[in-house]
């Protein structure tokens, strides 16, 4: 059965469609929407007949792209590049950075801050949404844990303790907060189900606490995804049933491989 999708309707309706990271299309894709590009309707062939849609006056398409020379990406056919109005937009600058730190948190130093990302970005591969990510972390966190969610804060958006430690505070919040459990310096919101024990199930040393507390970190003080990668037996799956056990909540381990399907 045929499914009218959005862009059908955007065509028809003269609604604006905005294909993001149209460079990463198949171009099976990118050939059905050329008539498009150029300025034309599409024609349909939809069970053996030809069906012309007729394109709305007000219908407009834009294409957003990442240079075709950055990791994972490839560029977009020349044939079609050619097709369309190029605007070619610059990395934001010391002044915007500056700016967006300002609007994001008054209170921090923001020339120092948009050195220290400028600095950083000279050695990582870091963009605005490291930063943003940094910014919220501050704004949300500092209420719970004062200036030490400055570092916390960074060191999630960069990940790079050296480059950090004149901003690491190590000043503790353990003030009571309901609903939620303390563990290792961070309040983690408590869940519903019944604590299960691991006492015996492993080793707390040093090393595995540094990166518990980074996990912690993610866990605490926002509500993204958060990815482990690491060797077998680096226990990325320990440090998830232990935090989930200290704070009453159920873990659910799905072991995926190529056959795992989502229902």
């Amino acid at each position: 059965m045929f499914l009218e999708g959005n862009l059908l309707r955007a065509i028809k309706e003269g609604n604006w469609i905005l294909i993001d990271e149209i460079n990463l299309a198949s171009n099976e894709m990118l050939q059905k929407i050329v008539p498009l590009i150029a300025g034309k309707s599409i024609v349909l062939y939809e069970k053996g007949e030809i069906k012309k849609v007729e394109r709305h006056p007000n219908f407009r398409l834009f294409g957003c792209m990442n240079p075709g020379n950055d990791f994972g990406k490839k560029s977009l056919p020349v044939n079609l590049m050619e097709k369309f109005t190029v605007l070619t937009l610059p990395e934001p600058d010391r002044v915007d950075v500056e700016l967006f730190i300002n609007s994001k948190c008054p209170s921090l130093n923001a020339e120092d801050l948009t050195t220290l990302y400028f600095e950083m970005r000279k050695t990582k591969t870091l963009s605005l949404r490291n930063l943003s990510r940094a910014l919220n972390y501050i704004n949300i966190n500092r209420e719970f844990y004062g200036p030490r969610a400055v570092y916390d804060g960074l060191l999630l958006g960069f990940n790079d303790k050296p480059a950090l430690a004149k901003y690491e505070c190590k000043q503790p919040n353990n003030t009571f907060r309901e609903g939620y459990t303390f563990i290792e310096g961070f309040w983690v919101k408590r869940g519903i189900h019944p604590n299960e024990p691991m006492e015996g199930q492993f080793k707390l040393t040093a090393k595995f606490r540094e990166h518990l507390m980074d996990l912690l970190r993610a866990i605490a003080g926002t509500d993204l995804p958060v990815l482990l990668e690491g060797p077998t037996s680096a226990g990325k799956t320990t440090m998830i049933r232990y935090i989930a056990s200290q704070s009453n909540h159920k873990c659910i381990r799905i072991n995926n491989h190529e056959h795992t399907d989502v229902e």
